[in-house]
């Protein structure tokens, strides 16, 4: 199944004139940037700086929730009001755009479909690939003459990067391999591909670690980023950026930094909030059950959306906390073990159905490629559970496709699961029939949980991203 082949990292073969990135056509003065503005210290800088750099800069603020249709609290109108004090200092226009029935129709409506299945989808990177750089990017673009495409940009306020890469082997007209889904988007219809067929955008970290953003912008497309500017990815911002605002007096300067979703509101309890979309379930099977024995019976929860994988069960049994391990969504049952560190609670095999590359990746013509040794993956890739009694993989690892699959590609890489956590290493095994992939963690990992996701790395690039489809729980090499 596993076929020898010279170790090298398949990445680099893309990505080798990495050394010599930059952008090829970078803005000019005069040309036009739309700056997207939260009402935060980070976009108001943003602003800043292009404006200092002598472009035509607009201010653009979105608001994706209409506070009418809830009953919390978000603070829209105040950002929006900050926005305007900050482009008016700064002496440029600004518009305020609404995507509120987009933002439900392609962000919220999905999580609460997620969650009411069980699954832990995550809003911040759905926000990101679907409504900023998708819906607001092909509208703010669907307003400029075909003639000035070409001296447009878009910038936010991500701790981000974009490099541009010139290959030395052209390679962008050999048709991606259907395991790696690049999706198409409307912006396809509007901006053109660069004239250069070697020219590769990459999202790179940047350069403020602790505050690093490609894990939120791992689901968007090369495409895209050959448009857009990241003004303060090279800057730090307790110090460098927060220095910007106070020395030009903007408005934003001292604002506290915002975190969460902006539909939440203030309100700390996230499960609360959900239970306002989906009703809290009453039916007296609601179980938790102990995933030791699959029958003792430690108490009950409110609905199977309330946890996720890692955390509290909310229940105590034999002077113990149990923590969830799994989810029956059929029974509506939440299998819980004792203590925090418990072996179910982690995991070195998660299962996913596709894969989004920021950037094709071109490995349709070799049959394996990898570090590790092939027997270490092959042994790992074909075992099954034996320590999970409930798992879902072990009845049926004959009929999956990827194990059905004659040969598969295996990638060395980097990877997050969460937001700012450290990077670990992986292995991204894909068969060349089919579009599902499992990765191989070569370390123990806490808490993967069906719906997140995980995005892949080599080294500072983030190579894109994928929903985690099944948690293989309790698996170890």
């Amino acid at each position: 199944m596993f076929r020898a082949f010279k170790k090298f990292n398949p990445v680099h073969l893309l990505y080798r004139s990495l050394s010599n990135a930059s952008r090829s056509i970078p803005p000019k003065p005069g040309d036009t940037v739309y700056v997207g503005m939260s009402g935060g210290v980070d976009s108001s800088v943003s602003a800043l700086l292009l404006k200092q750099r002598g472009l035509n800069v607009i201010g653009v603020y979105m608001q994706n929730w209409d506070t009418l249709d809830e009953s919390g609290t978000c603070n829209s109108q105040d950002d929006w009001l900050d926005v305007k004090a900050v482009c008016k200092s700064l002496d440029i226009n600004c518009i305020k755009l609404n995507f509120s029935k987009e933002y439900w129709t392609k962000v919220f409506s999905v999580v609460l479909d997620g969650y009411s299945t069980g699954i832990t989808p995550n809003p911040d990177i759905l926000c990101n690939s679907e409504i900023k750089f998708g819906c607001l990017l092909n509208k703010l673009f669907s307003l400029v003459p075909p003639e000035r495409l070409g001296s447009t940009w878009f910038a936010t306020g991500h701790y981000a990067q974009v490099e541009t890469v010139q290959e030395s082997n052209p390679i962008a007209k050999i048709k991606p391999p259907s395991l790696s889904e690049h999706k198409p988007t409307e912006m396809a219809t509007l901006l053109e591909i660069p004239a250069s067929t070697t020219e590769r955008h990459l999202l790179t970290r940047g350069k403020d670690r602790s505050k690093d953003q490609t894990y939120f912008l791992s689901g968007i497309s090369g495409l895209q980023l050959s448009r857009v500017l990241f003004p303060i990815g090279d800057l730090i911002k307790k110090t460098e950026v927060r220095d910007l605002a106070i020395k030009f007096n903007l408005k934003t300067a001292k604002k506290p930094e915002s975190f969460g979703i902006c539909f939440v509101g203030n309100r700390k309890n996230f499960s609360k909030f959900l239970s306002e979309f989906i009703p809290p379930s009453t039916d007296s099977n609601c179980l938790v059950v102990s995933a030791l024995d699959m029958k003792t019976v430690l108490g009950h929860h409110t609905g199977i959306y309330s946890k996720t994988i890692g955390q509290s069960a909310g229940v105590t049994f034999d002077s113990q906390k149990w923590f969830v391990v799994d989810k029956d969504i059929e029974k509506n049952i939440i299998y819980a073990a004792p203590g925090h560190d418990h072996y179910l609670l982690y995991t070195q095999r998660i299962f996913l159905n596709t894969v989004h590359w920021i950037n094709p990746i071109n490995y349709s013509n070799y049959s394996s490629l990898s570090n590790t040794p092939q027997t270490d993956i092959t042994r790992t890739f074909l075992r099954s559970n034996t320590h999970n009694p409930f798992s879902k993989i072990n009845n049926n690892l004959k009929n999956s496709n990827i194990y059905a699959s004659d040969s598969h590609i295996v990638l060395n890489l980097k990877y997050q699961i969460r937001h700012l956590e450290t990077p670990g290493n992986c292995s991204l095994v894909v068969s060349n029939n089919s579009s599902n992939a499992v990765v191989i963690f070569h370390s123990p990992v806490y808490g993967a949980t069906s719906g997140q996701y995980i995005a892949f790395y080599d080294n500072n690039i983030c190579l894109g991203n994928a929903s985690i489809a099944h948690v293989d729980v309790g698996f170890r090499l």
